[in-house]
Formats: C-alpha cells, sequence, structure tokens
C-alpha cells in the first residue's frame, strides 16, 4: 500500500508541478485512466487489510479462548472415551441393562466435539499459512494485516 501512496504523490505532485496528466481543460483521458485504477486500489487495498485485520484478531481470541476450553474437555473426557470403546466390545443387550449406555452416548458427543474442533484447527491453520504467505510477498504484505508472532499453526495430538 506505501507504493500505491509514493506513486499517487508522485502523480499528484506531477499533474500540479509538471502539467502532467492536464489537456487544458481539466484532466486528460491518459490521466484518468491512470488515477481511477490507483483509486480502486486504494478502496480494495483498505477493505483487504481491515477484513485481515478482523480476521487475525478472531485468530488469536480462537488460539487463547476456544481451543483452551477444548484441551481442558479432551483432557477431562479421556477416561469416558476409554471407557466406552470398552463397553462397545460388550453386547449391546448387556450395555442397555447395565446403564452404560450413556457412556457410549456421551463419547460420542465428545468425538463429534472433537471433530469439529480439528476442523475449526485446520480452517485457523490455513488462514494463517495464507496470511503468513501474503505477508512475504514484497507486493502483497501492505495489503494484508500482519500475523503477530506469538500466532502458530495449532498441532493436535
Amino acid at each position: 500500500m506505501i507504493y500505491l501512496i509514493l506513486l499517487s504523490i508522485g502523480l499528484i505532485i506531477a499533474y500540479y508541478r509538471f502539467g502532467f496528466l492536464d489537456d487544458g481543460y481539466g484532466m486528460s483521458p491518459l490521466g484518468m485512466l491512470i488515477i481511477i485504477p490507483i483509486l480502486f486500489a486504494f478502496i480494495i487495498g483498505g477493505i483487504t487489510y481491515f477484513e485481515s485485520m478482523s480476521n487475525v484478531a478472531e485468530m488469536d481470541a480462537f488460539q487463547n479462548e476456544v481451543l483452551s476450553a477444548y484441551e481442558n474437555t479432551i483432557d477431562k473426557s479421556e477416561n469416558i472415551i476409554i471407557y466406552a470403546v470398552k463397553d462397545t466390545e460388550k453386547e449391546f443387550s448387556e450395555m442397555i441393562n447395565t446403564g452404560n449406555l450413556a457412556y457410549f452416548e456421551l463419547a460420542r458427543s465428545v468425538n463429534e466435539n472433537i471433530q469439529q474442533l480439528r476442523d475449526e484447527i485446520k480452517d485457523y491453520n490455513n488462514e494463517l499459512y495464507t496470511l503468513k504467505l501474503y505477508n512475504s510477498n514484497w507486493f502483497t504484505d501492505s495489503f494484508f494485516y500482519n500475523v503477530p508472532e506469538h500466532l502458530k499453526p495449532i498441532k493436535m495430538q
């Protein structure tokens, strides 16, 4: 974005100082062909920058809040999953008679939450890698918000 600002300042100086892009009646068609894309680049660049700033804030919140809650859930529910898997090896009628079917349903619910967490982590990692790639490119770097160093890819164990 800084090069767009410098280019715009240069064009404004050229327009007023040297009459560049002026045909005597105002801005020439050549001037319009140069200025209009620059204005669109400013608008699109600004929207992209603030949208990526929002994405980084959401990623930061996900890493700090949601992930720790899921980790606690996984740690505390590990025994439930182990017992439910052992119970599935028994006959289904025995599970109903002993009341262990509740463990099976609870384990299934925890498993669905873990799958949902994996999907969210996948989205988080994809967004993180995309923003880092854009930030490493000299042209797109100024259009995207810089990713803070504390945001790292998340790997599930």
